[in-house]
């Protein structure tokens, strides 16, 4: 972080691995959750609730966003992007 040169590789590095687990993992992650249950409890959190609380809430904006403030670019389309594709 603490060399600008190195922004531009952090950058590509964190979208890829975000676009190659949320593009992949989720399926089949969300799949085996939402189907594979043989409990399903009405008070059991769904795929999508606990995604937004495990991603979003844990990972993009306690660990993304504050790399921001260090110069790194955070692209926040792809978060929202992979949060519609598990909720459309």
């Amino acid at each position: 972080l603490k060399e600008p040169e190195n922004h531009l590789l952090l950058e590509r590095d964190l979208r890829y691995a975000f676009w190659q687990n949320h593009a992949i993992v989720d399926a089949a992650i969300g799949t085996f959750i939402e189907y594979g249950t043989t409990n399903r409890d009405k008070n059991k959190e769904s795929y999508a609730e606990m995604w937004h609380r495990w991603i979003y809430e844990d990972y993009y904006r306690t660990y993304m966003l504050p790399l921001e403030k260090y110069g790194i670019k955070v692209h926040h389309d792809d978060v929202q992007a992979a949060w519609e594709r598990i909720t459309k």
